[in-house]
């Protein structure tokens, strides 16, 4: 398994609910697949607590990259996936 990953919370905090954002300008910093969620509480910059973990799914979204006609009418398309593919990892585009 991975190392852990720091993510900030978004200011919209209530008592029973938290936020935060898996950042998108890095595509291939969170390939799709899952992922394992948990938040740690600090007291005086140590772990203090933390939460049961959950697993959740990041999945990907198809970005057309190009389209090109040939002389026979043929259409070539080019896609790629945001986020990223882990390496060998398979995809269909129904």
């Amino acid at each position: 398994m991975s190392a852990a990953v720091d993510l900030e919370l978004q200011d919209e905090r209530t008592a029973t609910e938290m936020r935060a954002r898996v950042p998108q300008d890095d595509p291939g910093r969170f390939p799709a697949g899952n992922y394992v969620l948990t938040i740690g509480y600090s007291r005086e910059g140590k772990l203090y607590r933390s939460t049961n973990q959950l697993l959740f799914s990041l999945a990907p979204a198809p970005a057309l990259s190009s389209a090109k006609r040939d002389a026979k009418d043929r259409v070539r398309l080019e896609v790629a996936c945001i986020p990223h593919l882990w390496q060998g990892q398979r995809a269909s585009l129904l």
